[in-house]
């Protein structure tokens, strides 16, 4: 039976009053137990921050997504910014089972209907314990938190497998050409500008979305470029988008570079294997196959991520453009040599497909589980 979070919360409204607790973030971009007080942080004064004891949770209530509550875990004390609302909860309920039922689908979905804003969405905590939430057995809920706890962390050694195999890739980079970025062995060096083509793409207006939205065409958002091989999109958009907009479909084997974007976006890569438009967000990166390699510049590329990222330009939020992207310096051996690298980054890459396919898999299985203790 569901009963509302209400009975199980209550506010704990201490304030830090300058004595010195390590002061800490709420962030987390995944709907699993770990690391959400993970980053520790500077602030000149903290007489106004909140205290959050270990065991009770900050609660952003004017930012409700995924990663903005959180339980802390890492020390007897730490502060956050005044901006959070801390609560504490009852004996009754574990405490990752309540995180893992506040990062479900069911809560998040209820997060979304019901707040409001003119200019940030707001829900306030009591609004929160109007949420509905089934609390069995103490026993049955440390029960569900580690058969969860297991699959996130079989999750979390698949990705840590895939990051070993980019080290690999980078490698075997480094072994055949050196350091891109200083350039030991003297290769000859080009503008990426000048080794192909760069375009951009735009957003339809949303305003027109049963227009320009729900199409056949494939529309590239800045978020799905994150390093990786683009076989599909989260949305599609219509001919008409294309004849109206500033959209434009690029081929398969077409590079994307996040041009600007939130966190670490910026500057991430992708390899489009589709046909598909992008965003303004986007640079469409198209080379020329005749003096250089797509996996090659790939990996060049994603070598230079740091690099990248400090050419951007721009106030409060940094931005790259086709300009700068064009003036990114590339080094460019033989085009055989640069194959012969793709060889090795093939065999590599069949393995990594292998294993993204059996996260998805397990991500499937962890939403399914998630879905039947919390729906």
């Amino acid at each position: 039976m569901k009963e509302k979070l209400g009975k199980y919360i209550s506010e704990n409204s201490t304030r830090d009053k300058g004595r010195g607790y390590p002061v800490f973030s709420v962030t987390n971009s995944k709907g699993f137990c770990q690391e959400f007080f993970g980053k520790k942080v500077a602030s000149e004064n903290t007489s106004n921050y909140k205290v959050v004891p270990r065991g009770c949770f900050a609660y952003n209530p004017s930012r409700i997504n995924v990663g903005s509550v959180a339980c802390q875990d890492k020390e007897d004390f730490v502060s956050v910014s005044p901006i959070y609302v801390i609560f504490k909860v009852s004996s009754n309920i574990n405490q990752n089972y309540l995180m893992y039922y506040l990062k479900s689908d069911y809560c998040m979905t209820y997060i979304n209907a019901y707040s409001r804003g003119a200019v940030r969405n707001n829900l306030k905590l009591s609004q929160l314990g109007e949420f509905e939430i089934n609390v069995p057995p103490l026993a049955e809920q440390e029960r569900i938190v580690a058969e969860l706890d297991l699959i996130s962390s079989i999750i979390d050694k698949k990705k840590a497998q895939l990051k070993e195999y980019d080290q690999l890739a980078q490698s075997i980079f480094y072994s055949m050409f050196g350091d891109p970025i200083t350039n030991e062995k003297g290769w000859e060096v080009k503008k990426l500008g000048l080794i192909s083509t760069i375009g951009t793409g735009a957003t339809p207006s949303r305003e027109q979305e049963e227009l320009y939205y729900g199409g056949d065409i494939h529309w590239v958002k800045t978020t799905e470029v994150h390093n990786c091989e683009i076989t599909d999109t989260e949305e599609t958009i219509t001919q008409l988008a294309i004849d109206q907009t500033n959209c434009k479909i690029y081929p398969p084997n077409t590079l994307l570079m996040a041009m600007y974007g939130q966190g670490k976006t910026r500057g991430q890569i992708a390899k489009l294997k589709i046909k598909a438009a992008t965003n303004q967000a986007c640079a469409a990166i198209m080379l020329d196959e005749t003096i250089c390699d797509l996996d090659f510049i790939y990996e060049q590329l994603f070598i230079k991520y740091d690099n990248i990222r400090a050419m951007a330009q721009g106030g409060n939020q940094a931005n790259l453009n086709m300009k700068l992207v064009g003036s990114i310096p590339i080094i460019l051996p033989s085009l055989p040599l640069q194959q012969q690298f793709a060889s090795k980054v093939k065999v590599i890459e069949k393995q990594k497909s292998l294993i993204r396919q059996s996260i998805k898999e397990t991500e499937t299985l962890f939403n399914s589980r998630m879905d039947y203790y919390f729906n």
